[in-house]
């Protein structure tokens, strides 16, 4: 009977302090509670806590968490947040995922504590136990243990593992937060943690449309992870780029990873073709750089103004140069894209998205997740995809079955009401945070100039957080509750 009572209690209590999600409430000073967490101790295997000074604590946390003046109030939810590090990264841990008691059991432990929301955002996207680093670079193997390979998977014998080496900015802290380049990128080497070597030390990369495969993008997926949990990264200043063959791999990775990067910086990379036009919008709103060099990659001029094109439809940042007719305005417009690129942030809770998508596996960006595609006039397409050179040349690594038509979403957000312009998608699923509406009125959702509902999102949960973040494998977006619908 206690132990029930306690239960109730405790959801209680984690209701009403979710009930506060308003971003510009005043947090309330008497959190941390946690006098509940001594039993629950024994059922959870959390790694040491890490511990924070006020300095420390507040260049990680200093927009999301009120630190109070009190000294003593100071004390207590310092020791508060290294709990809730040490609890999440439990959580999430991919090397001995927790058992379901367990998990149960951390979430007890975490809502015990009384933190109000944007405490726990914070943590999960720049929070966890990370490791200090007395060398300047530090080279980092990936893997997914969980992963499924495909029938056709020519390395379904092999493990799924990558290798990088990180080159880390001088007098690296895990206590401050790092802008990621992944091959090239706006900030200086001091500035930033950078990911130069990712086609070498990967060769057999070069063999494969890595961007677009299984195996490829689990690859990638499995990189983030291991990063996040080793280095403080800020995962709203992510750059991609690269030269030539990573310049190329670059600019499919922001198409098909969207939410993921900042900036684009693609040096004599291949402008992306017919197959991938149809997503360009995907790119807003970061900016985006393309060198094209025809001595280098040959691609015809057409190919690179039928992107061109395409980009100033979709209202794209671009910025394009080219060696083949070389403009006096380059150098402008490069210090231009520079300067955009370093203001650039990935905005999780924009009220305006646009997406577009055929292919299951990369269904979503940022709140919108395309579950369905529409199949009346929208046949199915047969991809094959096979290794264009290298050892493999001409084996089958994967046969995906596509929509020709891809499903594009046009979601905005106007008070508590959400506005969808869609084609080919069939169902969707809307991620919400207070930071976008107000989640204790109802949501009206119009599709298509018709209203679909109006209601309440289930409750803000924070087992719904950190489910989606655990089953995805990804720490880098931050949501509480979701709302699905059939749009046709």
């Amino acid at each position: 009977m206690t132990m029930i009572l306690t239960r109730i209690l405790i959801g209680i209590s984690f209701g009403f302090f979710l009930s506060t999600c308003d971003s510009n409430a005043v947090e309330s000073p008497v959190w941390p509670a946690a006098d509940a967490l001594a039993p629950l101790d024994s059922e959870i295997h959390a790694p040491k806590e890490r511990v924070l000074t006020l300095e420390q604590a507040r260049s990680l946390y200093d927009k999301d968490i009120d630190w109070s003046d009190d000294a003593k109030t100071q004390a207590a939810r310092l020791q508060a947040v290294a709990r809730i590090e040490a609890l999440i990264e439990r959580y999430l841990d991919p090397a001995d995922a927790p058992s379901v008691q367990e998990r149960r059991a951390i979430l007890k432990a975490l809502t015990s504590i009384g933190a109000p929301p944007r405490a726990y955002e914070a943590v999960l996207l720049y929070g966890g136990v990370k490791k200090e680093f007395t060398e300047r670079s530090s080279v980092v193997k990936a893997f997914d243990k969980n992963f499924k390979p495909l029938p056709e998977d020519p390395e379904k014998d092999q493990p799924l593992e990558i290798t990088v080496t990180v080159a880390l900015p001088k007098d690296y802290s895990p206590y401050k937060r790092y802008p990621l380049a992944f091959g090239g990128g706006p900030w200086a080497e001091e500035e930033c943690l950078r990911i130069a070597n990712i086609v070498e030390e990967n060769s057999h990369w070069k063999a494969a449309p890595i961007y677009m495969t299984w195996r490829g993008r689990a690859k990638f997926n499995a990189l983030f992870k291991e990063l996040s949990r080793q280095f403080s990264i800020d995962p709203d200043r992510i750059a991609v780029g690269g030269y030539s063959v990573g310049g190329t791999a670059a600019l499919r990775w922001a198409l098909y990873l969207p939410d993921r990067f900042c900036a684009v910086d693609a040096q004599a990379g291949v402008a992306p073709s017919a197959l991938d036009l149809p997503f360009v919008v995907n790119y807003k709103p970061i900016p985006v750089w393309l060198r094209h060099e025809f001595n280098h990659t040959h691609t015809p001029p057409e190919i690179v103004k039928a992107f061109q094109t395409e980009a100033q439809k979709a209202g794209v940042a671009l910025t394009l140069t080219s060696d083949v007719e070389p403009k006096d305005s380059d150098a402008k417009a490069i210090a231009s894209f520079k300067e955009a690129a370093r203001a650039s942030v990935r905005d999780l809770y924009a009220k305006h998205i646009e997406f577009a998508n055929n292919d299951a596996q990369v269904n979503r960006k940022a709140w919108v997740r395309v579950d369905e595609y529409e199949t009346r006039d929208n046949p199915e397409l047969a991809l094959k995809l096979h290794a264009p050179d290298g050892a493999n040349k001409g084996q089958d690594l994967e046969i995906k079955k596509l929509r020709v038509n891809a499903a594009t979403v046009d979601a905005q957000i106007d008070g508590n009401t959400v506005k969808l312009s869609t084609k080919f998608a069939k169902t969707l699923t809307l991620f919400l945070s207070a930071r976008m509406l107000d989640l204790d009125k109802p949501i009206t959702v119009i599709a298509d100039g018709r209203t679909l509902f109006t209601k309440k999102a289930a409750p803000p949960s924070l087992e719904f957080m950190l489910e989606e973040a655990r089953q995805s494998g990804r720490r880098d977006r931050a949501y509480w509750t979701s709302l699905s619908m059939t749009l046709h």
